[in-house]
């Protein structure tokens, strides 16, 4: 589902930089800012397909290639925004990358992929836009982190550790600068209907599966009016605050009951495997046996 450009000139005179902004939830939120009057700057590894996402946008754009697990990669596409736009406002740190296996089968390289991409990605960001920001006396940084980096579920153990690792950085960010002006968000979205999440049987009991769109516009709302924990849907905090109370024996079989527990286990893999080499390459990777 496309989202809806604005034309209300809300984000107008916002410098916006995104990154892994040429599909998904990314691409969704450039439209949605770019349509909204900002000036957004896109990266991403692939730049044909930057080029070919921003022939559908409406709005001042620019776009990068970009690596965000390398620091100097970081450094030219954020100084290519502001060559362009002047400085940035707001950086969204979407970027990720999720592998599904048992924990075991797992290969090392594609473990530390994640981590490189989904904790040191926004890190590198984080660390270059801080100092920059804080001479202006304003900014805001946004990670899109996942409810997996609040709820752990089989077959993502290491995306859900690396998701909890970008969580933290968020959140000890906020503290930490939390006497200057700067603002940080962590953006929890449940399953979200994406290439990221290609093979997966998305239903459960009792949750809805999310599109880009519906993150997309908790991502703008959050820009409007910023907080540090976005949780979508917003009902959401309420579970993880609830599963905080209970004993494990009671959340693990309430995972058993929504099917929660087989929603990351239960893959197509050869649906999947477009995805997987275009993320991780051509490392060898196990297939992932269906369970009972």
């Amino acid at each position: 589902m496309a989202t809806e450009q604005s034309s209300s000139g809300v984000f107008t005179g916002k410098v916006i930089a995104v990154t892994g902004g040429a599909r998904g939830i990314g691409l969704e939120t450039v439209k949605l800012l770019a349509g909204g009057g900002a000036k957004v700057g896109v990266g991403d590894l692939d730049p044909a397909l930057v080029e070919r996402s921003l022939a559908t946008v409406r709005g001042e754009t620019v776009g990068f290639r970009l690596d965000v697990t390398d620091r100097d990669s970081f450094e030219k596409f954020l100084d290519g925004v502001e060559d362009r736009f002047g400085p940035i406002d707001v950086l969204i740190n979407n970027a990720g990358v999720m592998s599904l296996s048992p924990f075991t089968d797992e290969s090392d390289a594609v473990a530390e992929q994640q981590l490189r991409v989904n904790v040191l990605g926004p890190m590198n960001g984080m660390k270059i836009m801080i100092p920059r920001m804080l001479g202006r006396g304003r900014g805001h940084i946004i990670n899109v982190v996942s409810s997996a980096g609040r709820f752990s579920l089989p077959g993502a153990v290491m995306y859900s550790a690396s998701k909890f690792g970008a969580f933290g950085l968020t959140e000890g960010a906020a503290s930490e600068y939390s006497r200057t002006p700067l603002k940080f968000s962590a953006i929890c979205p449940a399953i979200v209907q994406s290439d990221l999440t290609r093979g997966v049987n998305l239903s459960t009991r009792g949750a809805r599966t999310l599109t880009t769109d519906d993150v997309a516009r908790a991502i703008a709302r959050t820009i409007e009016k910023p907080k540090l924990v976005v949780y979508v849907p917003s009902h959401v905090s309420q579970i993880y605050l609830l599963t905080l109370l209970m004993p494990m024996r009671l959340r693990r079989a309430i995972e058993r009951f929504t099917r929660a527990d087989r929603v990351l286990t239960q893959i197509d893999t050869e649906h999947r495997r477009a995805y997987d080499e275009r993320a991780f390459g051509e490392a060898e990777r196990p297939a992932v046996p269906d369970r009972d």
